[in-house]
C-alpha cells in the first residue's frame, strides 16, 4: 500500500465554483482511470478507482481519494490524499508466473554453456524478483503521477 497526497493552489480571475471544479476534476480522473464511485459531498468527497488491465480486464491496483476543495473570490484550492494498492489478481498473476518459469528451468538447457540449472534458475528468480519489485513500485507511483497532471491542467483551465 502506497500513500498518494497531491495538491494544488489557483489563482482564478474570478471565483470558481465547487460544482465546477469537482466537475472538471471527476471528469479528468474518469479519462485517466475506471471510476467506480463518486462521494455526495461538494467541498470534502471521496472516489474510489483503479487500473484495469487490457489483457486481463482486471484491475491492476485500485486506490481510495479523500479530496477537499476551497474556493475563495480570487483562489481555489484542490488536496487529494489517499492510499492506492495492488490487486489480489495483480499479486497471483505474478506468482503463476514466476511458478512457471522456475518449472521452465526444470527442464533440459539445450546450451552447452549451462550444465546445471541451479545456477541459471538463481539468476532467473532475481531477475523476476526486480522485475517484480521496479514494476509494482511503478504502479503503485503512477497514480500520484497522473494526479499532479491532472491538478495542473486545472490551473490552466481555471487559473489567470
Amino acid at each position: 500500500m502506497t500513500h498518494i497526497e497531491v495538491s494544488q493552489k489557483i489563482e482564478t480571475t474570478k471565483k470558481a465554483s465547487l460544482a465546477e471544479l469537482k466537475y472538471a476534476l471527476t471528469q479528468r480522473i474518469r479519462g485517466a482511470f475506471h471510476v467506480e464511485t463518486v462521494g455526495d459531498g461538494e467541498d470534502n468527497f471521496t472516489i474510489v478507482a483503479g487500473r484495469k488491465s487490457e489483457f486481463l480486464g482486471t484491475f491492476i491496483y485500485r486506490f481510495q481519494l479523500n479530496i477537499l476543495l476551497k474556493s475563495s473570490t480570487k483562489r481555489a484550492c484542490i488536496v487529494v490524499n489517499g492510499n492506492t494498492e495492488l490487486t489480489q489478481s495483480t499479486r497471483i498473476l505474478y506468482i503463476v508466473l514466476a511458478v512457471l518459469i522456475l518449472l521452465f528451468g526444470l527442464f533440459p538447457h539445450p546450451s552447452t554453456l549451462v550444465a546445471t540449472g541451479t545456477s541459471f534458475n538463481t539468476i532467473v528468480l532475481l531477475l523476476i524478483g526486480l522485475f517484480v519489485f521496479f514494476d509494482t513500485t511503478r504502479k503503485l507511483a503512477e497514480p500520484q503521477t497522473y494526479l499532479k497532471r491532472i491538478l495542473e491542467s486545472l490551473d490552466v483551465e481555471f487559473g489567470k
